[in-house]
């Protein structure tokens, strides 16, 4: 099943596909599948951001402390890194359902392996 981190790691590259001349059917089914990947790592990001605020060190009158480059300095890194970890662990449970290929299959070969790589990890085409 696909993890919260599958979603990081594949998204840019999926959000280059769908920005190539694609045939309108799949061009609007990956434009479709973009959407729904941003909407879940926005989903994570909010709840990343929950950890920072947990884990944020506080000042005496409970104020995140800001850490020299602006971000919150975290009182317990090891903690936020392991629930973090945890975080993107997590299976996705939304379904990205795979994209209708009719009329694709001549330009396969110009796709880029790092694009084809991301589509076959999302479960969006298969290796076969």
């Amino acid at each position: 099943m696909l993890t919260h981190e599958e979603l990081y790691v594949w998204s840019p590259a999926l959000e280059a596909f769908a920005k190539r001349d694609l045939p309108f059917r799949v061009s609007l089914s990956a434009g479709k599948r973009v959407k729904l990947v941003r909407s879940l790592l926005k989903e994570v990001e909010e709840q990343r951001m929950k950890l920072v605020e947990k884990h944020a060190e506080r000042d005496e009158d409970g104020e995140v402390v800001r850490a020299d480059g602006g971000g919150a300095k975290l009182a317990d890194a090891e903690a936020f890194q392991r629930e973090f970890k945890e975080l993107l662990e997590c299976p996705v449970e939304e379904e990205l359902r795979p994209i209708d290929w009719s009329g694709l299959e001549d330009k396969m070969p110009d796709l880029p392996a790092n694009e084809v790589a991301a589509l076959i990890a999302l479960g969006l085409i298969t290796d076969e």
